[in-house]
């Protein structure tokens, strides 16, 4: 007799932690008109049941967390067992609602040489290092230090 058909979500955000928060599950069978809900704390991996394994285990999956982006993929279910999906969210900057900025004492050493260097910035000329960081608005700070993390996780030539 074949296992029970499972489906083993593990949400996690971009800093691999995981989504401390209730979501929407929807999955929609791809060929038959079934539909299955769930909601669901996602601190913990979540199991879902109920779903029919390979060859007619396609399904798309659609899951809204409170905080983070709308995802929808399609998933196809193993035969029998457990099918582990592992999802990353992104932020949904529209639900955003406060940015805790970094001082810029804790900023990387590499940043803070750039905005020494930085004295010719569009609308904030003459100003470099702490005072031209703490003189930008919440989006071109956001802005600036997402370019830093990224540049600073890649590879060196």
């Amino acid at each position: 007799m074949a296992n029970e058909v499972k489906l083993r979500l593990e949400l996690t955000d971009v800093y691999g932690e995981g989504v401390r928060e209730k979501v929407d599950v929807i999955l929609r069978h791809q060929v038959l008109s079934e539909v299955l809900k769930a909601s669901a704390n996602a601190s913990s991996p979540i199991e879902i049941t109920g779903l029919r394994g390979f060859p007619q285990g396609l399904y798309r999956m659609e899951i809204d967390p409170p905080s983070y982006q709308y995802i929808s993929q399609f998933i196809n279910m193993k035969a029998s067992g457990v099918t582990k999906v592992p999802i990353t969210f992104p932020i949904d900057p529209k639900k955003v609602k406060k940015v805790n900025f970094p001082v810029h004492t804790k900023l990387s050493d590499d940043l803070k040489r750039i905005l020494e260097a930085s004295g010719s910035v569009l609308s904030f000329e003459g100003k470099t290092g702490r005072t031209l960081y703490d003189a930008l608005d919440d989006i071109r700070r956001a802005g600036l230090l997402n370019i830093a993390v990224k540049t600073g996780a890649a590879p060196p030539d």
